[in-house]
């Protein structure tokens, strides 16, 4: 996995939060910025839960849809007992497994030039959550070299 820069500005996008509900993060727009989505899971319960990019017109979140872009993805299955991340298939969405009593980091990495200009804000929408699983989400957002 590429390094997350020193220069990088965290901002908080979910605190940690149930992960049923289907709750959403804040919307950030990453204008000149790599954006590394971190979503932190602490699971106590097998149920699986989705993270799916979004995108909207504004920072309410107005006309949200997908993003529709492939991001790369790396995964941290046991973050308790290791700092290993392994590559995942390019997406705008991941499902984690149907594990419990883990604490797995999902990290997207998205590219501001990949952003739509007529909807340049992206969050991440959860699904299919449980309420004894919580997830918080960082944005890190790295100055680019452009």
């Amino acid at each position: 996995m590429t390094h997350i820069p020193q220069t990088a500005l965290p901002v908080t996008g979910l605190a940690p939060t149930a992960t049923d509900g289907n709750p959403t993060s804040e919307w950030i727009q990453p204008t000149d910025h790599m954006m590394y989505v971190v979503i932190h899971v602490d699971k106590d319960d097998a149920a699986t839960t989705s993270f799916q990019l979004r995108k909207a017109d504004d920072a309410q979140g107005n006309n949200p849809e997908d993003f529709g872009v492939n991001c790369p993805i790396w995964l941290n299955a046991d973050a308790e007992d290791g700092t290993d991340f392994v590559r995942q298939d390019d997406s705008d969405d991941f499902t984690m497994d149907n594990s419990d009593d883990t604490v797995q980091i999902i990290v997207f990495q998205v590219d501001p030039s990949k952003c739509d200009d007529d909807k340049p804000f992206v969050a991440v929408t959860l699904a299919d959550g449980d309420a004894d699983n919580t997830a918080g989400i960082l944005y890190y957002l790295a100055p680019t070299r452009y």
